[in-house]
């Protein structure tokens, strides 16, 4: 059974709703542990119980600036656990689909609700799951010349 409630967040100037199916927790990040030479989407790694999980920003997948976040909202989807960080919890709530339309969170968003008479974006885990995969996928080098070019 998919649950029809979402988890709404801000970050930054942002709000989106997170499936409830999908949200764990919300976590203060004052133990975040920062990782040196990783791309600027992974703020952090941050032990959950017996775990660790990688909390990223989502600022750079909009091309935005990144901010300081306080708090980071821990997700479940296809049995990879994550957090992305946030300004705030704003709350559960029923989901009623809206019309949604912000170019600014395409890349992370599909179809949107009202929450508090403002459309806001539905968060959708595949593509978010697949924009931060070809963030960290590692690059092929470009030392070598591509197989159709001759060599002289």
């Amino acid at each position: 059974m998919v649950s029809n409630r979402v988890c709404v967040v801000r970050f930054g100037q942002h709000i989106v709703a997170v499936p409830g199916a999908y949200a764990r927790q919300i976590h203060s990040l004052t133990e975040l542990r920062r990782t040196p030479r990783t791309p600027n989407t992974l703020l952090g790694l941050f032990a959950v119980r017996s775990q660790v999980i990688p909390i990223v920003t989502l600022e750079p997948l909009l091309g935005l600036n990144i901010e300081k976040h306080e708090f980071a909202v821990q997700l479940e989807f296809e049995k990879k656990q994550f957090g992305f960080a946030i300004d705030a919890a704003l709350g559960f709530v029923v989901f009623e689909s809206a019309p949604f339309s912000d170019t600014t969170l395409d890349a992370i968003c599909e179809g949107g609700m009202v929450f508090e008479g403002k459309t806001i974006g539905l968060l959708a885990l595949p593509k978010l799951i697949q924009s931060l995969s070809g963030i960290f996928a590692p690059q092929a080098p470009r030392f070598f010349a591509p197989a159709t070019q001759a060599l002289s």
